[in-house]
């Protein structure tokens, strides 16, 4: 049996002689496309047009190339094909780069990386049957073209870890997690699923369910079978907060995607309701308590005018709610815009046009027979519409983007009924007009975040949790609570200075209360103060919950509101604890403790 570390080396030496090939093929491919940009004023202008196409294919096939250089490929086996002589190698990575086979993870052939040792076979997007043996199996991650994690396994030798790199020294550099690496034979089926109707992924925090949507949009805009169906520039992919937005901007590239547009519900709602005088405010009131009955009370006004389908405009809007006018008033003194307002003024667009409208070019023939380009206001449609986080949108908000979809399309949700941050939501998935049958939703059980004590400590805390008895372990949760809001900021700049190279957390449900954290750690590449509303999709590797309430007493004279604003605050908890990854902090002072709090 060959050592581990000769193992290794091999493995090594490959990557460096297949990052050089790679190189190499890059440098002739940038002096190629200088050569074209400076030819192309000399090309005849029948002839422009296909050397422009040309073109920019060769500058994204560039863009492809410095990816695979830094990550050639996750897999690599060893293969026996029925109608060959001979064993070749297969390479699975994100892109194809045929002169060394490596194939991309689109490829039929990427099935060979959920295959067991020994026989296999798969089918050809022409109808062809590929049969053979697999002997060797090296499942790889390499970034910045070093391997740091390879495990193997062969015709007589189980599955081994042969390197495993301390990933956290690394995680700085992971925009996006490996996941079409670690990718399970079940969500790969998810990717590939078909297109039509609506799609839901579900499952805690921490599953990977939003990673998983993105590979399933990178297969249906990049594969033969569907890209025409699916191109990226007709895909929308709406994400809660202006945070999450660059996290995915970043993300698509990597994935060979560079014109989804990613956006959040009210900048899509802004700009198609034409408004530019009035900034986005998530809640507005004096008090939290002002600003919840004022939610309510609008949702009741939303639900009265989506049945009337009374024409209004902005003005008019605090004409229909009743109680807050002068509150209203105020806010348009301020030239801010709710929700709720977003979504009134799109409906009456709905119903005053028949669809959402959006300006755009279009040709036209002239009775002289000729054709002329001219703008017009056209039914906005997308192919593919993505919502992240589907938990925390409104039965309203939801049937306004499904108009925006016709009937050859699809919808992609993400989320998890326990993870409802926002009042008002949709409290079950038929209230978002769907019923999804078992070929078309996929429930994700594991959780990858978390270690187990941090999952144990959750479920303590009363919330239904599954622990996999595969998870790693990892450190206590640490409980503290403090007289003055000072000493638990004195204590909290400890645990950050002894973790000076760590990814930190510091969370708390209002913004108000981090400003003395942010003035204290406002220096501190590595220590990020969000709210937990912001909060929601990211991870840390340390986090610490500050000013934390366990079970925040509402006292509202509406039973119904009462009753939904508790839901929304222990959600709230759950996704605040649920960031942590391998350390989790939990302190309160007397201003914010509850007596149920501690455990003892």
């Amino acid at each position: 049996m060959t050592s581990k570390e000769q193992l290794l080396k091999e493995a090594c030496a490959h990557v460096s002689e297949i990052v050089d090939v790679i190189g190499v093929a890059k440098s002739d491919l940038d002096v190629s496309i200088v050569k074209k940009e400076v030819g192309l004023k000399s090309v005849s202008s029948r002839d422009r047009h296909i050397e422009s196409e040309v073109l920019e294919y060769n500058k994204k096939r560039t863009e492809e190339l410095a990816i695979l250089s830094g990550s050639p490929y996750f897999f690599k086996c060893d293969v026996k094909f029925d109608d060959a002589n001979e064993s070749e190698q297969v390479h699975i990575g994100k892109f194809n780069f045929s002169e060394r086979q490596i194939y991309s993870w689109l490829s039929p052939v990427a099935k060979l990386r959920f295959e067991d040792i020994g026989n296999f076979s798969y089918t050809r997007p022409n109808g062809e049957v590929k049969s053979g043996k697999l002997m060797r199996k090296d499942q790889f991650m390499i970034a910045d073209s070093q391997i740091i994690y390879m495990a193997s396994e062969s015709t007589g030798s189980p599955r081994q870890l042969i390197y495993q790199e301390h990933l956290s020294n690394r995680k700085a550099g992971f925009m996006l997690p490996e996941v079409i690496a670690k990718m399970e034979k079940q969500q790969d089926e998810v990717i590939r699923a078909d297109f039509r109707g609506s799609y839901l992924i579900s499952g805690p925090a921490g599953s990977g369910k939003t990673t998983l949507a993105l590979h399933r949009v990178a297969y249906l805009a990049q594969s033969p079978d569907t890209s025409e169906q699916f191109p990226s520039n007709n895909i929308i992919l709406f994400v809660q907060d202006d945070k999450t937005l660059e996290y995915f901007q970043a993300i698509f590239p990597q994935l060979g995607i560079n014109d989804v547009l990613i956006t959040t519900f009210q900048q899509w709602a802004l700009k198609l309701l034409n408004i530019s005088d009035c900034e986005f405010v998530y809640r507005y009131g004096g008090t939290e308590i002002e600003c919840d009955e004022y939610e309510y009370m609008k949702q009741t006004s939303l639900k009265k005018f989506a049945a009337s389908h009374t024409n209004i405009t902005l003005r008019d809007l605090g004409g229909i709610y009743n109680g807050f006018e002068n509150l209203f008033s105020r806010q348009m003194s301020e030239k801010k815009l709710d929700r709720f307002d977003l979504i009134i003024l799109l409906l009456n667009q709905y119903y005053r046009e028949g669809a959402l409208k959006k300006e755009a070019f279009c040709v036209v023939k002239k009775k002289n027979g000729q054709y002329k380009s001219e703008q017009r206001m056209l039914p906005l449609k997308y192919s593919l519409m993505i919502v992240d986080e589907v938990q925390n949108y409104l039965a309203e908000e939801i049937m306004i983007l499904k108009s925006c979809i016709n009937a050859n399309s699809a919808m992609l949700y993400t989320g998890d009924l326990a993870q409802k941050t926002k009042l008002c939501t949709i409290e079950d998935w038929s209230q978002a007009g769907e019923i999804f049958t078992d070929g078309r939703k996929i429930v994700l059980d594991k959780v990858y975040r978390s270690t187990k004590e941090i999952l144990a400590y959750i479920r303590s805390r009363g919330y239904d949790v599954d622990i996999p008895k595969e998870l790693r372990s990892g450190t206590e949760v640490v409980e503290r609570r403090f007289s003055v809001k000072g000493d638990e900021l004195m204590y909290v700049k400890e645990v950050v200075e002894k973790n000076s190279d760590t990814t930190i957390g510091i969370l708390n449900n209002s913004g108000e209360y981090l400003n003395d954290y942010k003035n204290i750690f406002a220096e501190y590449k590595n220590v990020h103060m969000l709210t937990t509303l912001e909060a929601q999709g990211v991870e840390f590797e340390i986090l610490i919950l500050v000013g934390h309430e366990a079970d925040k007493v509402c006292d509202y004279a509406d039973e119904k509101l009462r009753t939904e604003k508790r839901r929304v605050e222990r959600d709230l908890n759950y996704v605040a604890m649920t960031r942590a990854m391998n350390e989790l902090y939990v302190c309160a002072t007397k201003s914010t403790l509850d007596k149920r709090f501690f455990l003892g």
